[in-house]
């Protein structure tokens, strides 16, 4: 499993972006979004979800947190854990068979 650095970083205003919103980029890519969000459980009003182009989409890869660095943790667990999954057997290729 490789460590990824990730940076969080303020989004444009021009874009909509409030004080409370932060792309997660892997590099140059965004590969991700966490913003305290007005319409979320006050409990956790931080939302963070995992929007990389080349990942496999996933119910489990947005949630909510008590505070940002939480969210940020909670981002990188996800994030990692797609390594770490076994994928279905139906999803795994069929090697060529002879005729």
């Amino acid at each position: 499993m490789i460590e990824t650095t990730f940076t969080i970083v303020r989004t444009d205003k021009s874009r909509g972006g409030g004080d409370d919103d932060y792309d997660v980029c892997d590099g140059d890519k965004i590969v991700g979004r966490i913003v305290r969000h007005p319409q979320a459980p006050m409990e956790a009003p931080w939302f963070w979800v995992i929007i990389a182009q080349d990942r496999k989409r996933s119910l489990a890869d947005r949630g909510y947190a008590v505070s940002r660095e939480q969210a940020i943790a909670q981002f990188r667990t996800q994030w990692s854990r797609d390594d770490l999954v076994c994928h279905r057997v139906a999803e795994v290729p069929t090697p060529p068979m002879p005729a």
